[in-house]
């Protein structure tokens, strides 16, 4: 799929500290978060589903961080708000990052959806052991201009659950970490 790509990582102290420093750099490229599993986040961004679930990771050092997924035939959703002062320029696109267990034995997959428009396909191609992996994915400006929020659904593939989705903003900083 073009336009989607994907950046593994894994944190130690060291690089934790740097990732905290540079996300308090980006964070005024950054137009939505949600905090998921989070009652008042996800409120606050309209969430809704259909057979779905949440639960907590605690592997190795992921410790304490909540996840959501949609099960066999579910769905759910969010609105995001836009920054009205980013996705202005011509070159500008948003990008929806979400972030994802990689070390699922199983293989999820879902389909994202904005505003009734297929973005892509949440799932990895290969199995990353014992990290996130964030995966990141182009919304064309078509679905995006003129708006101020844009609805996201993760839906689950026929036969699969969702990835365990641990993280969502939207941006139109390239170098978003």
């Amino acid at each position: 799929n073009q336009g989607t790509f994907a950046l593994a990582y894994r944190m130690n102290e060291d690089s934790k500290v740097f990732y905290v420093n540079m996300k308090i750099m980006r964070m005024s490229k950054t137009s939505d978060h949600i905090v998921i599993g989070n009652a008042d986040s996800e409120a606050a961004h309209a969430f809704k589903s259909e057979a779905d679930t949440t639960g907590w990771y605690d592997v190795g050092w992921a410790k304490n961080k909540q996840y959501r997924r949609a099960k066999q035939g579910g769905w759910f959703q969010y609105r995001l708000n836009i920054n009205e002062n980013a996705g202005k320029g011509t070159s500008d696109t948003y990008k929806l990052i979400c972030r994802v267990w990689g070390d699922e034995s199983e293989r999820p997959e879902a389909t994202i959806e904005v505003d009734g428009v297929k973005v892509g396909d949440l799932k990895l191609s290969e199995r990353q052991h014992l990290t996130y992996v964030d995966l990141i994915y182009d919304i064309p400006s078509a679905v995006t201009r003129g708006k101020s929020d844009i609805t996201v659904r993760f839906s689950a593939n026929d036969g699969h659950r969702s990835p365990a989705l641990f993280d969502v903003k939207i941006t139109t900083d390239t170098d978003y970490r």
